[in-house]
């Protein structure tokens, strides 16, 4: 979701300090994923990610699915970055971050049909 920052908005006749609602802006969005380097799709989404471009994202949330459907769907406008490759570790797979903004309220969406 989106919060919004206090702003305030005291007068002179006011006897204590008054405060309204900023532009709402949400909150920083960290995309982790395990590289592949042969998975075409995901090469394509890094690319995106590099250039930097807005993209929707899509997110299922795990409850229970509708009848026919799957669960709950948001969807955001995001903003990336870039991407990081993570340090590797021996007991890790090679990770990735797509460090980015949410620039949209997220919308709820009809479940997709399985």
């Amino acid at each position: 979701g989106l919060t919004s920052e206090a702003k305030e908005k005291t007068t002179l006749n006011d006897r204590q300090k008054k405060y309204a609602p900023g532009l709402p802006d949400a909150a920083d969005k960290t995309l982790k994923g395990q590289f592949d380097d042969n998975d075409a799709a995901q090469q394509t989404f890094l690319d995106a990610c590099d250039a930097l471009t807005p993209m929707i994202m899509r997110v299922t949330l795990p409850n229970k699915p509708t009848p026919g459907g799957t669960g709950t769907r948001y969807e955001f406008e995001f903003q990336p970055l870039g991407f990081l490759l993570d340090e590797p570790t021996a007991e890790e797979w090679l990770m990735f971050t797509v460090p980015g903004k949410q620039n949209t309220k997220p919308v709820k969406t009809l479940p997709v049909s399985v």
